[in-house]
């Protein structure tokens, strides 16, 4: 999901020091953020329980025949 609409900076060095150092990146970097925040609105709208329930409704219809 991260790659696909592109909704966060992947973080491959967990350690605390490096956590840190992204997330001040991504504070002081308003383009960055302005992208994740757009991007995370425009997954909300096709990643959402409403959408969801279409198509697993439409998964059971499909086993139950």
């Amino acid at each position: 999901i991260i790659d696909l609409y592109d909704i966060a900076v992947p973080i491959t060095d967990h350690s605390p020091v490096n956590i840190a150092r992204e997330l001040i990146n991504l504070l002081d970097n308003e383009v960055l953020y302005s992208r994740l925040q757009e991007n995370c609105l425009a997954a909300a709208k096709k990643l959402n329980w409403e959408n969801e329930e279409k198509e697993l409704l439409s998964f059971y219809q499909k086993i139950v025949k």
